[in-house]
């Protein structure tokens, strides 16, 4: 092992003579790929433009470098393949700034029973051997130390792991954020593009691969059992996430960008987690230089993280191709994608979200309400049983996912003050409160009942197969929602339903909520075209196939408001007093219009059809019409009122909305409306509302 003496300031161009040992934590099998001679000059330029760009600013962290540069001669690499490595340059820290924590890890540590104390030394001694810490002593400079503890899995489900606390340390850099990666749409985009093949792997302890330069000295770790520094990306570090993406992420953006390919293929990566799907051929080629190219880098993948699924007629053809690629593994049955269990049958490619495997704090829950109605929970324990209902990583479960946000909102109102694990008994609530609340609880014995295996099945595709893709939104007093769909309403792709937040926005004008629905349906979309633009690999290949979209909406000044140029314009110009909303949704929805346009792989257009045409999205927008057990008032009535019994929000009364919607110029005018609204057995603000409908369609014919 290395003493403290034979460590060097500077930590990235520490040179050690020996090779790198294997270590318990190193001795699984990784994948290693034959590559063609274009493969090797694909991989060869994409290492030269990460090379050229030398030291870049992270990005969302423009306070940290990174670069890529050959190793050394003699110096560490983490295996055999690596030639490169990549460097992070964190900021100088002030001193003065650097907080004092509380050194806790000796301590913890003495506290172990013997049988976790060896795991601990095991684990330690694993990074030792690896090089990635090395021993030192308390006095050498260094950037503000880590604790670090071991924590278990009491269900024996996760093997024990050292956690590296470095909040001292992340307190004095310079803030680091990264892009959260939206999950539903690479699940939808997979679904959506009906690919024969779709591949998973993952690099290796990626964060370790990356090397850390200070000015201030390395990376320093107390543990019971020494204390050690670092010249790696430890996982725990405010920057890793941003970093990684900076690093690994630039290696998946290459290849997009670089890899020659005869069809259309998509590549993402999630932090460590890279996904592709495609067609045979394409996918595979794109698979063997991603791994290359991370293995240049120091990022290798194991082998039973590399996992590929593939349709039932090709998989003797991929067995073959992945033989001839140096890859003994064959294609799997199934593939566990960002928590989603996907298999093909037949023509189909299968989506399993395992919410029933999820749903045990719901079950349990509802036994002990069932036995104790007056019992109470904790409001971490209420919060998890609305995570349990709400989790949908393929958002095509809108209703459940509607209802756990009920049940946050009714009790994160009420209980606003009370600490998360503070006891909130439902005795404290009002009578409509009370009320609501047995209400949510009923919608949730209902939708438990009919709970079940989920399996969402979406077509294969042919290569360059048109996708036609139909959006459904609508809106009523209580909410509003949308529905994506495909293949005739065969595939959903996303369905979305939310409730109003506040009697402000029941109130709001009929036109205002339905553009509102219109407006999230053309981001959504919009969200998801410009991300599977992102992902797409079409270099060399034929254009990706083209995905044509209708929007479909029941309220026709929405409609032609997204079909008219002026619009904007002409709202600027209305009497109603949601005109400046109405004018700004407008715009919003002409955006995401231009958003879907702009692309050469999708078209859309927005299109009036009947209401009783638009049975899901109108259901999904009426869920909260649900009545409130023993009271003559709406579910989404009770949890609207929720903003002004929290005291967040100022509520107008329904008389002043009507007034202010009167054209008081005019005051003369006034009672003829209202004797008219009376003719017509309508309140006076219905009358405004059909007034207003009719006017604003003149103006756009």
């Amino acid at each position: 092992l290395l003493t403290p003496s034979a460590i060097s300031n500077d930590v990235v161009s520490q040179v050690v003579e020996i090779p790198l040992e294997p270590s318990a934590c190193d001795g699984e099998a990784s994948i290693s790929v034959n590559l063609t001679q274009q493969e090797s000059d694909t991989v060869e330029k994409c290492l030269s433009n990460i090379v050229e760009s030398g030291w870049s600013p992270v990005r969302y962290a423009p306070d940290y470098q990174r670069r890529l540069r050959l190793l050394k001669k003699g110096e560490l690499a983490d295996i055999p393949q690596q030639s490169y490595a990549f460097e992070l340059r964190l900021p100088s820290i002030n001193p003065s700034k650097v907080p004092t924590g509380t050194r806790y890890a000796v301590s913890l540590y003495s506290r172990l029973p013997s049988d976790e104390r060896q795991i601990y030394d095991n684990a330690v001694s694993d990074y030792v051997k690896l090089r990635w810490w090395k021993p030192t002593d308390s006095s050498s400079r260094s950037l503000p130390p880590a604790q670090v503890f071991l924590i278990t899995d009491p269900n024996g489900v996760r093997r024990p792991r050292l956690v590296v606390d470095f909040r001292e340390l992340n307190r004095a850099l310079p803030r680091a954020s990264n892009k959260v990666p939206t999950l539903w749409q690479f699940l939808a985009v997979v679904r959506l593009s009906g690919y024969p093949v779709l591949f998973s792997l993952d690099a290796k302890q990626a964060f370790y691969r990356v090397r850390v330069l200070s000015d201030d000295g390395p990376l320093k770790l107390e543990t019971g059992c020494g204390i050690f520094t670092s010249d790696r990306m430890c996982f725990g570090i405010s920057c890793g996430p941003c970093g990684l993406d900076s690093t690994y992420g630039d290696i998946i953006l290459v290849t997009r960008e670089n890899v020659i390919l005869s069809q259309e293929v998509i590549l993402a990566v999630f932090l460590d987690d890279v996904a592709a799907a495609g067609y045979l051929e394409s996918t595979l080629s794109t698979v063997r230089v991603t791994i290359s190219l991370g293995q240049n880098c120091g990022f290798d993948v194991q082998q039973k993280k590399f996992k590929v699924i593939v349709q039932h007629e090709l998989r003797k053809e991929l067995h073959e191709k992945l033989l001839e690629s140096g890859i003994t593994l064959s294609p799997s049955s199934q593939l566990t994608l960002l928590g989603v269990a996907f298999s093909f049958e037949g023509k189909f490619l299968v989506a399993s979200c395992g919410r029933d495997k999820r749903m045990a704090p719901v079950k349990s829950f509802l036994q002990k309400v069932d036995a104790d109605p007056n019992c109470t929970f904790t409001k971490r324990f209420y919060f998890q049983v609305a995570g349990a209902l709400g989790f949908d990583a393929l958002q095509v479960h809108a209703e459940e996912r509607l209802l756990a946000d009920c049940l946050r909102a009714l009790i994160g109102s009420k209980f606003s003050s009370c600490g998360w694990d503070d006891e909130c008994d439902p005795k404290f609530f009002s009578l409509r409160q009370h009320a609501a609340y047995d209400t949510i609880i009923n919608w949730i014995r209902e939708v438990s009942s009919r709970q079940s295996v989920c399996r969402h099945k979406s077509p294969v595709r042919a290569p360059g197969e048109r996708v036609y893709i139909s959006i459904f939104s609508d809106a009523s007093e209580n909410g509003g929602a949308f529905s994506i769909e495909a293949d005739n309403g065969e595939t959903i792709l996303w369905q979305s339903a939310w409730k109003w937040k506040s009697q402000v926005q029941r109130r709001y004008h009929s036109n205002r909520r339905e553009m509102i629905s219109l407006v999230r349906s053309l981001q959504a979309m919009a969200d998801l075209v410009a991300y599977r633009s992102s992902i797409l690999c079409t270099h060399g290949s034929q254009d990706a196939a083209k995905w044509d979209i209708t929007v479909y909406c029941d309220n026709q000044p929405s409609v032609a408001w997204s079909n008219g140029i002026q619009q904007a314009e002409i709202m600027a110009h209305s009497r109603s007093v949601e005109r400046k909303a109405l004018s700004r949704l407008i715009a919003c929805a002409h955006d995401e219009l231009q958003v879907i346009r702009s692309s050469k792989f999708a078209s859309v257009k927005v299109v009036h059809l009947a209401g009783e045409q638009n049975a899901v999205s109108d259901s999904l927008s009426r869920l909260l019409d649900r009545p409130v057990i023993g009271l003559s008032v709406s579910l989404g009535e009770v949890l609207a009122d929720q903003q002004k019994a929290n005291g967040t929000g100022k509520e107008q009364s329904p008389d002043a909305d009507v007034v202010n919607r009167l054209d008081m110029t005019d005051p003369a005018e006034v009672p003829n409306l209202a004797l008219v609204a009376m003719q017509r057995g309508v309140s006076l603000a219905e009358d405004l509302d059909i007034l207003e409908n009719d006017r604003l369609l003149r103006l756009d014919e």
